[in-house]
């Protein structure tokens, strides 16, 4: 790791690249934060019945793939 630092820190306006991904992390984690919030209820409740609705959508896939 002491072999990697070393070269890193010899890159010019390498302190940059640390700033940048710290910035697009939070800004998507805003933004996936803020979507969750804004959510209608009625939404929120479709979405978390889809894994446990009975579909013949998945039947009809189910039988294609055999």
């Amino acid at each position: 790791m002491k072999l990697v630092s070393h070269y890193l820190q010899q890159i010019e306006g390498i302190a940059i690249f640390p700033i940048i991904s710290l910035i697009i992390f939070m800004s998507v984690f805003v933004l996936a934060s803020w979507y969750a919030l804004k959510m209608r209820k009625d939404q929120v409740q479709y979405m978390s019945n889809m894994p446990l609705e009975d579909d013949e959508l998945d039947h009809q896939d189910i039988n294609l793939l055999n």
